[in-house]
């Protein structure tokens, strides 16, 4: 290394530059002249473990340099010449010891470094911070000596080509501004960590935004944008999510409700469909009446409800309701009623099956969700917007049940109904009344309602 420069800009790789970090390179030769101070590139290539290599730069850097400053730059991080200087004269102005710019980890998801609690926002100020991302870590020459005497840290590898004392090491460690939750720690956590038991402070100059090379170049923009459109997915999609997640695990919950074995509980779900079919086809009472206490109805419901499309083709359409009464027909076992409370709603879901509703009950109980069931038919005025999921096609007599709905429901209120007439093939749902499918418009218009397409219509 040559000792007439005021910093080390340190390249730790075991891949070589990418092409747009090169090119960053190739701008700060440009421009030497005009920085106001002097740099030499040094590159450590070879070493797979990241750790070490970056420990063997600092160790190198003391020992073969009388540089005060080095700053590691990774080989994928793209930067201007200004992004060095202003990390050159933090150092410089002997404010900082441990300072670097900012830049998002690989997809853009977070920025790379974390700010205590795991804030970090990027307005352009200088953020005292918890963790420093070594991609673009400005060091003094202080720090490592105050590091080595105060830390004791050996000489390791004393006689070989990894020659290092261990300023960068990876391992487990019990986290205890986190409650002593035992964590796996990255070199650059542990080196931050280094720093503050030797007193020194942990800063990043939010003002000094660097890009990510990877699949492509991300920025500092790409994070904010990813983080706002992920908070908005969260607060959209969250309930969505939450409970599809919930429905995965369905079966424990059946199984503990029903007291039967998950075994049987599985067997008795994969099965349900077909066996609910063959239920109806021997049944020789009122239609209405089979559903009542019907418990093959729960495992169909739970298979039913459990896939992605179910959340997708049927609620998707609901997501954005919010501050409304909503009354679920046919509610079965709670599914869209959970995921409507979660989004602020007053949520009432009413089913004649007293099986299904037990169990809503007991997943509300247990999971600690909203809504409120009922056997017995509401008053359909009260409510601002009635949901019929798959639930036409199986009233036989759906012309009286529109027309009676109609007749007292409020107007402005609106009707959401996502039906399935069809029987299927070989009658996989044979209870049906696909016949009813070609009058349903019309039955909704003498009900009162206009319809601005096939799922919504509201009453006039």
């Amino acid at each position: 290394m040559n000792n007439n420069f005021d910093i080390v800009l340190a390249i730790t790789s075991h891949r070589g530059l990418s092409p747009p970090t090169a090119n960053s390179f190739e701008k700060m030769r440009l421009v030497q002249r005009q920085l106001g101070f002097t740099y030499s590139v040094a590159l450590f290539v070879g070493d797979a473990l990241l750790s070490r290599a970056r420990s063997q730069a600092c160790t190198k850097f003391l020992e073969e340099t009388k540089a005060p400053y080095m700053l590691f730059i990774d080989d994928d991080i793209v930067f201007e010449p200004e992004h060095v200087a202003k990390i050159y004269h933090h150092l410089a102005s002997k404010q900082y010891d441990l300072i670097g710019g900012i830049y998002p980890v690989s997809g853009a998801s977070q920025l790379s470094s974390y700010g205590w609690g795991g804030k970090l926002t990027p307005d352009g100020s200088v953020q005292e911070i918890e963790f420093l991302a070594t991609g673009f870590m400005g060091i003094s020459r202080t720090l490592l000596e105050k590091m080595i005497a105060e830390l004791k840290l050996p000489i390791l590898n004393a006689n070989d080509w990894a020659r290092d004392y261990p300023f960068f090491e990876c391992g487990r460690f019990e986290n205890r501004e986190r409650g002593g939750e035992p964590i796996y720690i990255s070199e650059d956590w542990d080196f931050s960590m280094k720093a503050r038991k030797v007193g020194v402070k942990v800063y990043a100059d939010t003002s000094v935004q660097v890009d990510h090379q990877r699949e492509k170049v991300y920025s500092v923009k790409d994070v904010q944008l990813n983080q706002a459109k992920a908070a908005m997915d969260a607060q959209l999609y969250g309930a969505m999510n939450h409970q599809f997640n919930l429905m995965q695990k369905v079966n424990d919950d059946l199984s503990e409700f029903l007291h039967m074995a998950p075994g049987r509980v599985q067997e008795a779900i994969e099965h349900g469909q077909e066996r609910l079919a063959k239920e109806w086809e021997e049944w020789k009472g009122e239609p209405t009446d089979f559903y009542k206490d019907n418990i093959t109805s729960l495992f169909d419901l739970a298979v039913f409800n459990q896939q992605q499309y179910y959340f997708e083709q049927r609620l998707g359409a609901l997501i954005q309701i919010g501050g409304a009464k909503i009354l679920d027909i046919g509610c079965g076992i709670g599914t869209a009623v959970f995921t409507l409370a979660e989004h602020n709603n007053e949520v009432t879901g009413w089913d004649i099956n007293q099986k299904a509703i037990a169990f809503a009950r007991f997943k509300k109980e247990k999971h600690k969700l909203g809504g409120e069931f009922t056997m017995e038919q509401p008053d359909f005025s009260k409510f601002d917007l009635i949901v019929a999921i798959d639930m036409l096609e199986h009233i036989p007599d759906l012309q009286g049940f529109l027309l009676n709905l109609g007749k007292n429901v409020k107007v402005g209120a609106k009707f959401y109904h996502s039906d399935f007439f069809p029987k299927g093939e070989k009658n996989t749902w044979p209870m049906h009344y696909e016949e009813h499918q070609q009058h349903l418009s019309q039955w909704l218009k003498e009900a009162g309602f206009v319809e601005w397409d096939d799922k919504w219509c509201v009453r006039v």
